[in-house]
Order: C-alpha cells, then structure tokens, then sequence
C-alpha cells in the first residue's frame, strides 16, 4: 500500500494543526502514527472496513472505505 503525495500532506497538515494549534505534539504523533498503521492494513484485509456507496466520495473509477481511527473517521480513496 503506497500513500499519495496528497495524503501526505494531509497528514502532515492534520500534524501541524495538533500539535501547534491545539498543542498537543504527543497526540498528533500517536493520531497520526494510528491513521497510517489503520491504513496499511488495507493491503492485507481489504474487505475489512466497510465500502462508501457514495457518488460525490467515490465519484467514477473510484472506491472508498470508511476506516474507524480512535474516535475519528478517515475516508480512504482509491481507483476502482
């Protein structure tokens, strides 16, 4: 399972706003850290976190699953 460039960055934003905005630098780091370890476990069960039947978040050649992050919710997006 590789990671996009711009899922990168959004990881790296949602980092940033953590830890300097809110100030929590630990939290971003673990949050971060559970967001990355959930989604490369795509690559061995891929039928484990439920598809998103939804044409505006997975618009044509693209599917999406919806993977539960500790109390958030990462949308993953992927072509078909």
């Amino acid at each position: 399972m590789l990671m996009t460039k711009l899922a990168v960055n959004d990881l790296h934003e949602i980092s940033e706003y953590i830890a300097k905005e809110l100030r929590e630098p630990k939290t971003a780091r673990k949050l971060v850290g559970k967001i990355k370890e959930t989604v490369m476990e795509l690559s061995e069960m891929p039928e484990r976190y439920a598809f998103v039947a939804d044409q505006y978040l997975s618009p044509g050649e693209f599917v999406s699953h919806r993977l539960a992050v500790t109390s958030c919710f990462v949308l993953l997006t992927k072509r078909s």
